[in-house]
């Protein structure tokens, strides 16, 4: 998982679309054509069930080439500061052969300035504090420090990273599921997890630390725009 894979928004992950395309059944589709689970870690298999989503919509034909588009909402700060594993199941109204799983994560104040870790610490109130926008000069939707997306990066935003720092133990891990759901393992405990994170952390930045010259990575940033949803 790289920046590209998870967003920083405060209300964490409250909302997201799928365009499924030549579904069997569009308008019979309901939330049991999917499955939904939330984790932080390398083994999807034992996530638990993710919280139940606000009734989905559907929308025949708004996605990209015709496709239908399904909206999945949940109550703000539900889903925070871990993995979404969403499922589309192979049913007789998806049409699929085979079920399709992608990854969609959120870390509160993470601004992607480390390719190694997603670690929210000083460095992200730092560059909120340093890149600013007001209302005469807006922040595009993808702007990386405009954490609460109000279009503006401003002392809110600062606050944000601040409020909400983590650690090697806490925070989102740049994991690498496996592509499909693998039988679970009985020597994968969660501290020897942990500990093997805490050592690659420690690592790398024993490395880092002794490297003249740092570019920090200006990789894509969020393809999952959070948004502040009417009620």
């Amino acid at each position: 998982a790289r920046f590209v894979n998870y967003t920083s928004y405060p209300r964490g992950i409250n909302g997201l679309m799928l365009d499924l395309l030549d579904a069997a059944d569009g308008d019979g589709l309901t939330a049991a054509d999917f499955s939904v689970a939330v984790g932080n870690d390398n083994a999807p298999s034992g996530w638990t069930t993710a919280p139940e989503p606000l009734p989905i919509t559907i929308r025949r034909g708004a996605g990209t080439d015709g496709a239908d588009r399904v909206t999945f909402r949940w109550e703000d700060n539900e889903i925070e500061n871990r993995w979404l594993q969403v499922t589309v199941l192979a049913t007789p109204a998806t049409g699929l052969l085979a079920p399709d799983v992608f990854y969609f994560g959120n870390a509160i104040g993470e601004a992607g300035d480390n390719p190694i870790n997603a670690i929210v610490n000083a460095t992200d109130e730092i560059t909120a504090r340093n890149f600013r926008h007001g209302p005469l000069t807006p922040a595009a939707i993808d702007d990386r420090y405009d954490y609460n997306r109000d279009k503006q990066v401003n002392g809110n935003d600062q606050v944000i990273a601040r409020s909400n720092q983590t650690n090697p133990l806490t925070m989102l891990r740049l994991i690498a599921p496996p592509a499909t759901k693998a039988t679970p393992s009985p020597q994968t405990p969660t501290d020897t997890a942990a500990l093997d994170w805490l050592y690659e952390y420690e690592q790398t930045n024993a490395k880092q630390a002794t490297s003249k010259k740092t570019t920090p990575t200006r990789e894509a940033v969020d393809q999952l725009l959070a948004t502040d949803w009417a009620s």
